[in-house]
Parts: structure tokens; C-alpha cells; sequence
């Protein structure tokens, strides 16, 4: 194999779940708070626990809190950092 295959097979590994947080990091303002908040919710409920999600599911928390608050939910964010975020603190 030489260099410009092992180059092109590296550029092929896509991991799916930072790409979906990409994407919704991109997303325009078009896209609704709440489409942002499942995408955040669903990344953040996987069962992913290595460094890459860890980092990735801080940063889903930091945004539900700010969308939530923007919205008024005091109460969503509290049960946000009450519950399902328990457990990630657990791992951190």
C-alpha cells in the first residue's frame, strides 16, 4: 500500500456520531430549537462513553442548558442536570 492509499482510507473514516453533532453545530438558524434539542437529547442519551463522546456529550448539556434557559424551561434544566446527566458526571 502506499502513502496516497493509506491517505485516502483515512479520510473515508467517518464516525457518524461526531458528524451528527456537527451538523447540528453547523445548522443554520433555520432549524428549529426544538429539532437542535432532540439532536442534543439523542446524542447525549448514547451509549457512547470514550473520550470523543464524553467531550461531545459535555458540550450537548452546555447547549440544552442555553436553549432551554433561552426559553424559559427552568424546570428542563433543571431535570437536564438532575437526571439524565447524572450519569455522564458519574464517568467524568
Amino acid at each position: 500500500m502506499d502513502l496516497v492509499e493509506e491517505i485516502v482510507e483515512e479520510e473515508e473514516v467517518v464516525d457518524e456520531y461526531v458528524a451528527a453533532y456537527d451538523a447540528l453545530e453547523e445548522s443554520s438558524d433555520a432549524k428549529t430549537t426544538t429539532w437542535k434539542m432532540a439532536g442534543y437529547t439523542a446524542l447525549l442519551a448514547d451509549a457512547r462513553v470514550d473520550e470523543k463522546a464524553l467531550k461531545i456529550k459535555e458540550q450537548c448539556i452546555y447547549r440544552l442548558v442555553k436553549l432551554n434557559g433561552e426559553a424559559g424551561r427552568f424546570e428542563d434544566v433543571m431535570s437536564l442536570l438532575k437526571g439524565n446527566s447524572a450519569s455522564l458526571f458519574a464517568v467524568i
